[in-house]
């Protein structure tokens, strides 16, 4: 079973707001804001979107920064799938509350309540508002991203310069999502920050910003 099956088959969800068209809504927002071009910085699915943005709207970017992107068509995220199939079962019998902390429990590759140690202790009040808003994580997002098609060619494409961020403890699924960048895309560097997993901005947040702030300077506008 692939991803659009499950989401379809588990969640009945009226629909996904594509990877496209959160693109589309970022620089739109740009331009309302009187950006005309910007450095991108997006995790997990905030990546795709920001990936998106580069190839439709490439003068808009000056450079990318993708920490973790979720790409669910590389091989392994079938597996990821069947770890997080508690995930979308809990979600669709309705508890909201056993679907966030089993989907972060294995997003995280952490127990539960070491997990939201984490998030708490950078965030107060994270857990409670992701509860708040499993409907647009499982019925939205997720679906939008398991739709979301970023193949070789598209990454390719991307002609702006591209670093690529993964926490040295992290799932198998980012660690072949970074080694697909570094064969696909034209110009990519790459950071490990070691000891921490998809949430390396959370859990070591001060080697992250050096990284980019790094990589910021080696691309600066003008």
């Amino acid at each position: 079973m692939n991803w659009d099956e499950t989401f379809h088959q588990k969640l009945n969800t009226p629909g996904p707001v594509t990877v496209g068209q959160h693109a589309a809504d970022a620089a739109a927002l740009l331009g309302h804001l009187g950006v005309g071009r910007a450095h991108l910085v997006g995790h997990s699915s905030g990546a795709a979107v920001a990936a998106q943005l580069a190839l439709d709207d490439p003068g808009r970017v000056q450079s990318l920064v993708l920490l973790e992107l979720s790409l669910l068509s590389v091989p392994s995220a079938e597996a990821f799938l069947a770890q997080a199939a508690p995930a979308l079962d809990a979600y669709a019998s309705g508890d909201h509350e056993g679907a966030v902390a089993a989907f972060l429990s294995v997003v995280t590759g952490r127990e539960w309540e070491a997990c939201r140690a984490v998030l708490e202790g950078r965030v107060p009040g994270m857990v409670a508002q992701a509860v708040k808003d499993a409907d647009t994580c499982f019925g939205v997002e997720l679906p939008g991203l398991a739709q979301w098609r970023f193949g070789a060619e598209e990454a390719a494409a991307i002609d702006r310069p591209v670093l690529s961020m993964l926490g040295g403890d992290t799932a198998p699924l980012w660690v072949e999502v970074a080694a697909f960048l570094r064969d696909a895309v034209p110009s990519v560097d790459e950071v490990e920050i070691d000891g921490v997993g998809h949430l390396l901005h959370l859990e070591r947040p001060a080697p992250v910003a050096a990284a980019i702030a790094g990589f910021l300077r080696r691309n600066a506008m003008g």
